[in-house]
């Protein structure tokens, strides 16, 4: 279903709920172009915006603007440095039962945490406090990150539709 909707064009794209999914595509023009006329529902976006979606802190600062927050859970970018009061600001902020770690340059899920607001604390004093204690607590993803930020959103089940196969509305393709 959702690749007949992706055929139908709906030129211009003046807005991002009328297109039928985001497809962000990092090289061969060539080949971007023959799939553009296969489906033109799709927003097609090129290596300009890499260097946004490469980084998740950069993606949310984006997706911060007001006429995008409901494409987003609720989120914040912290600074990756843990004190005692950090679960109760995120908590605070949020206003979620659950929330979801992210780290802002891993890819394919790795890094992330979703965790109760009742382990909140327990698990970001464990992942922000040294390398050797995010390892001993079994977080090796987070015994490696030097970035300097995390970011955290609220925990958001994804909302069943009817299509046949997949569910992804946003693509991001490279070669």
């Amino acid at each position: 279903m959702w690749i007949a909707c992706a055929k139908e064009a709906k030129n211009p794209i003046q807005t991002l709920d009328q297109a039928q999914g985001i497809i962000v595509s990092t090289k061969n023009y060539k080949a971007m172009s023959k799939i553009k006329k296969m489906y033109p529902g799709f927003l097609y976006v090129n290596d300009l915006f890499n260097p946004i979606v490469s980084r998740k802190n950069a993606t949310n600062r984006l997706l911060a603007a007001p006429e995008l927050r409901k494409y987003k859970p609720a989120f914040g970018i912290y600074e990756k440095k843990y004190y005692p009061d950090l679960a109760h600001t995120i908590l605070q902020q949020l206003q979620s039962p659950y929330v979801v770690i992210k780290p802002v340059a891993s890819m394919r899920g790795k890094g992330i945490v979703m965790v109760s607001a009742e382990n909140l604390d327990a698990v970001l004093a464990s992942i922000l406090s040294g390398p050797k204690i995010a390892r001993a607590a079994g977080y090796l993803y987070w015994a490696r990150d030097r970035q300097k930020e995390f970011i955290v959103e609220a925990y958001a089940p994804s909302k069943p539709i009817k299509i046949k196969k997949g569910t992804t509305k946003v693509c991001f393709k490279s070669y």
